[in-house]
């Protein structure tokens, strides 16, 4: 086994083009290890949360632990993208595959509880990291009906919309809109108390900028520029599944994920800046981040050591690249896992780019770019 793998890495390294092979190789210090069945939320450059059995952990940097806090057993924890507000809701089972909430507390990062409700209707809820607004999602997403419930800042529901065939939500940088996706028609614009703004008929896969007034949505073959109601450009896509779409915070870039390629297009015209093609069929794109002050982008790459390997030395291996705005590969780094950690790693830049935090399924790394 060991022979296969080694000759895998020697037929990988062969087909590697030669600017991976003339760029920097950047050091790699792994910051954290949790246990196998903790969970890590928020963001390692704001607020990150270990989660685990009855028990909670806050850190305002990955060496800083600020709280940690027991919770009942029968509690789930939600947290906001950069973990500025996080929930926890307790929960009762009513059938064997079937749960009720019946709390639900919020609270600050610092541990304090800004708000209680007893018997939400809801199961899930998608918070708000510039305030303490969050919408709930009153029934299983994909079902033909739900229902979505906006709270206020004290906890009230003051709107509610229905949807059908529900699959996705998420506000938008600055929290002033929530955007939620239909497979049956398109996606909803809402103020953060239910106000519908508007609707585009755009598929699933998409991205807002800070604001929310700036979407780029993928729409059957195509990628649609919306400002707000209007599409001012659009170009055709030649890739199978994207995975994920970025606007840089200056509206200037766009990155696109699919299964086969990264590509960089500009903005608003939607022009190809540069494309990334994996140089091996064992490399599977899992992540991206684009840093608007340097204009560099990192790139996650979770390799298969195929199928000759038992299911658990598969995926326990990691590849990172980071390009410069012209898309040229100025560096890279391998990282290695406790534990099969297909799908990752994630990548994440802070400090304007002079960090790469690297995240798997039990670890973190940080990568030193400058």
């Amino acid at each position: 086994m060991i022979i296969k793998k080694l000759a895998l890495l020697v037929l990988t390294a062969l087909i590697i083009p030669a600017g991976i092979l003339n760029a920097r190789q950047f050091e790699v210090e792994k910051v954290k290890t949790w246990p196998s069945r903790a969970n890590m939320m928020g963001s390692p450059d704001a607020y990150m949360y270990i989660t685990q059995y009855k028990k909670v952990e806050i850190f305002s940097s990955p060496s800083n632990r600020i709280l940690n806090k027991r919770i009942k057993g029968n509690e789930k924890v939600f947290t906001s993208p950069e973990g500025n507000y996080w929930a926890a809701s307790e929960f009762v089972d009513r059938s064997a595959n079937q749960y009720r909430v019946i709390g639900l507390s919020l609270y600050a990062a610092d541990g304090k509880n800004l708000y209680s409700i007893e018997d939400p209707p809801d199961l899930k809820f998608i918070l708000n990291d510039r305030s303490p607004h969050m919408v709930g999602i009153e029934g299983t997403e994909g079902l033909p009906e739900t229902n979505l419930n906006f709270y206020d800042e004290s906890g009230r529901i003051v709107g509610t919309h229905k949807l059908t065939h529900y699959l996705d939500g998420r506000f938008c940088g600055d929290g002033s809109l929530f955007f939620a996706y239909s497979a049956d028609s398109g996606l909803y614009v809402f103020s953060p108390d239910g106000d519908l703004h508007y609707r585009l008929s755009s598929g699933r896969n998409y991205a807002v900028n800070r604001n929310g007034k700036l979407v780029l949505a993928s729409n059957g073959g195509n990628l649609n520029l919306y400002f707000q109601t209007t599409t001012t450009s659009s170009t055709s896509l030649n890739t199978s599944k994207i995975r994920n779409i970025i606007i840089s915070d200056d509206n200037s870039r766009a990155i696109v994920m699919s299964d086969d390629n990264a590509i960089c297009l500009s903005i608003p015209d939607l022009e190809p800046v540069w494309q990334y093609n994996p140089v091996s069929s064992y490399h599977h794109l899992s992540s991206c981040d684009y840093d608007t002050e340097t204009g560099r982008t990192a790139i996650g790459i979770a390799i298969d050591s195929g199928p000759d390997y038992p299911f658990s030395e598969r995926y326990n291996t990691g590849k990172v690249l980071i390009l410069d705005p012209e898309g040229e590969i100025m560096g890279s780094a391998d990282v290695s896992y406790s534990s099969w950690s297909k799908g990752f790693p994630e990548v994440e830049f802070s400090e304007n780019g002079r960090t790469l935090w690297v995240i798997s399924h039990h670890d973190l790394f940080k990568i030193k770019v400058e």
